[in-house]
This record gives C-alpha cells, structure tokens and sequence, in this order.
C-alpha cells in the first residue's frame, strides 16, 4: 500500500500536554460480513471535536497513521488524540475503497465492510479508468476523483448531477480508480484530490477507451500570513478563505480554507501553484468581532514554495438590515432564508427571514461588491429594485465606509419571471 502522502509542512501538531491518547480499534469485513485479513486502515484526515481549527484536516500529527487488520480483521489505531474527530480511510486490493467519516475513539469500535471489485460486470464502453499520481510518479492512495460533467464530440454534455454519471470515486493501494460514465466516448471533467496535495481539475478522461489515464498532484504552495485587527493585534479563529480567480469549469479547483492560530497567523498548504487568487477573511468568521476585510488579489507561488507575508487587516464592518415583502400581502414562509455573497469570491452567509420579511446580516465588509440572493416559490423579485440582476435572479450592492447600518429592501411579486 505505498503511495499514501505524507505532509512535510513541519505544521503538525500534537496532542494538548498532559492529555493521554485514546485508541481507535475495529473490524473489516467484506459485504457478506467475512473478516478481511491484511486490509490496510489508515487516518485520513481529522478535525476537532469543538470549535474551530487552525490547521488544515491532514496537517494534524495523527493523520497518516496506518494499520493492517491480522487474521481476523482486526485493526487498532493507537494513541490518537482524544480531542479531534477522524475521517477513517480502508484499503484493500480487490476491493472498492471505503471512508468512514466522523469516526469517534470516544464512541467505541467500528465496523468496514468493503465490496468487492469487479469490473468485469461493468460495460467497458461505459467506464472511465484512471491513476493518480504524485510529482514523482508514485501511486496515491485514497485519493478522490470527483466527476463533474461531461461533453461530447458533437458538443452537447451536461455539467453538475448527470443521469448516467457516477458522483465520486476513489483510488486503491495502486493508485487506480474507475467510474461510470452515461455513454462512451464523452470527455469527463472531474476535481482529483488527496490529502498532502494540491487539488487539480481534468477535463481528458474519456470513457470507454480501455486506457488508463494518469493524473499527477503536486504539492501545491502553502500560503501563509497573519489576520490582524485595527490595532495591529492577531486575531485568532478568523477563517481565512481562498478562491481561484478564474472559475471556468475547466479549472475550477474550488476554495480553501483555514482557521487563524492563537497569535493570528495561517498556514494553508496545498494551495495550486502558480495561479491568481483571491484571499479573503470569512465573513460569518468575523460575525461577532464587528470587523471585515476586503479581498486581495495575489499570485500563488511555486510548486513545493510557501507564498509568504499575506497580511490581512481587518475593518470595522457594517450590518445590513433589509426587508422584503410580497406584493400580494401573505405572510414570509416560515424559514425562509436570504444569502449574502461577496461578488466572486464564494465567500457567503445566511440569514433567516422573519415573519415580518425582516433580516439582518452582522460583519459585511465595507466597499466590496456584493450580491443578495432570495427565492421564494411563486415569486420573482419585482422589476425597479436597484441593482436588480434579473436574468440570475439577484440583486447587487455595496456597503460604502462610514455608513455602518445600510439598509435595502426588497419586493417580491407573484409569478415566475
């Protein structure tokens, strides 16, 4: 089972001082509840089991920690620590691989069943068979291959849940996966990732081939910084955010994010090289604190490089108060939710709706483009309302310094637009 990444960021971290390990232990089994001998269970990933982290899900010391079941299925993960939450990965050739999520030494055992692989009851025409990589050429185990659409040669294709197009797969001990795809010969776009590695979008997988197709991760760069308040001070649990610039389908690798330390300084490793993104604080992060920042551009580093001296300074924020209303007078559904966006930047928050059509949102930074999204069934947004984006079905604003509660109200009419 070699293959399996290891982070070299020397950003691990241990278990708190004076707190004792805890162990994880389980069985394997196949589908039919036979013990699986020399299946290989590995922690994956882990987060904490309250509040926040300042690290990335792999960079904890735990993760990367691996047993082999013995003649009887057995595995046991020793000396975790007993403040985090595990996402389990199983391993074993012949067999499809399986997570486990949310895995709690705390909870007791666990049980795996994998299921058997067997392509053979497949239709090849149909399949997409692949291999990830790393730089060096070494196979990745428990990587995931997300499928996200797919063209054909005579344009069409579709993007997003497809009839006929499975959602994930995952690599085995060899690196290898496959998936199934809705006809032969389409062109399949799909996010590849693994823990240690940067995330990396592929639009070449074509099914029915025969072939495997290699897809390499590289380590990425790992972006680092510090948030800090208007009187020069860190601030930690401010969840900084990134996001790729450019969003073509094609190259999409989605955002990235990562909690601020005590001291108010991050390190976000992995981050794909050589690419413009933008950095942001979290808005929902800062709720509380009264403060914002507005977005930078930057250009990501080399490949193995840190890209270093991201400062972030915050400013005092806005609440936004609006209301909508129905022009026929009925009541809000109850439960309705509003969501506040930061133009471009994935960077969102939601609120609930009152009764009364009132909401509120706390910690929106001042001087950004944003965009508030709302949908009730049976309504559109009435025609009139300033920065009304009707084709996307939005409405667009900005917060401007100095005017700390802006307000905006909407008016939603009967029928559908």
């Amino acid at each position: 089972m070699a293959g399996l990444p290891l982070l070299l960021l020397g950003l691990l971290i241990a278990a708190a001082p004076g707190s004792a390990g805890v162990d994880l232990a389980g069985t394997v089994t196949d589908a039919g509840g036979q013990p699986l001998p020399g299946a290989t269970v590995y922690v994956y990933t882990a987060g904490p089991r309250q509040g926040t982290s300042a690290f990335c899900p792999s960079c904890y010391v735990d993760c990367g920690k691996r047993q082999t079941t013995d003649a009887h299925g057995r595995f046991r993960l020793a000396a975790l620590d007993r403040s985090l939450i595990f996402r389990i990965l199983t391993v074993r050739e012949g067999f499809e691989p399986v997570f486990t999520p949310n895995a709690d030494p705390l909870q007791g055992e666990i049980r795996v069943a994998l299921p058997k692989r067997d392509l053979s009851r497949e239709d090849p025409q149909r399949l997409v068979l692949g291999r990830v990589l790393d730089a060096e050429g070494r196979p990745v185990t428990g990587a995931t291959v997300e499928p996200l659409g797919y063209r054909t040669v005579d344009g069409g294709g579709d993007f997003g849940e497809s009839p006929g197009l499975e959602s994930l797969a995952i690599t085995d001990g060899n690196g290898e996966f496959h998936f199934r795809a809705p006809e032969p010969g389409v062109f399949v776009s799909a996010l590849a990732q693994a823990r240690g590695l940067a995330p990396r979008m592929v639009t070449s997988l074509v099914s029915g081939t025969g072939r495997r197709e290699e897809i390499r991760l590289s380590e990425g760069t790992t972006l680092t910084g510090v948030v800090r308040d208007p009187a020069g001070r860190g601030v930690p649990g401010a969840v900084v955010h990134v996001v790729p610039t450019q969003d073509r389908s094609a190259t999409f690798t989605r955002w990235q994010e990562i909690a601020t330390g005590p001291d108010g300084r991050f390190a976000l490793p992995n981050v794909p090289a050589d690419r413009e993104v933008s950095v942001s604080v979290r808005m929902d992060s800062l709720r509380e604190t009264g403060l914002g920042t507005t977005h930078q551009f930057l250009m990501a580093g080399p490949d193995g490089m840190a890209t270093d001296g991201i400062a972030l300074a915050l400013r005092p924020a806005a609440v936004l108060n609006g209301q909508v209303t129905l022009a026929d007078g009925k009541p809000m559904p109850p439960g309705t939710r509003i969501t506040l966006g930061r133009e471009g930047t994935w960077d969102t928050q939601q609120a609930v709706v009152g009764s009364d059509g009132r909401f509120r949102f706390q910690g929106v930074p001042v001087e950004e483009d944003l965009e508030i999204r709302f949908q009730v069934p049976g309504y559109h947004i009435a025609s009139g309302i300033a920065g009304l984006d009707a084709r996307r079905g939005l409405v667009r604003l900005c917060a401007p310094a100095g005017q700390p509660n802006p307000t905006v109200s909407l008016r939603l009419e009967p029928g559908d637009r």
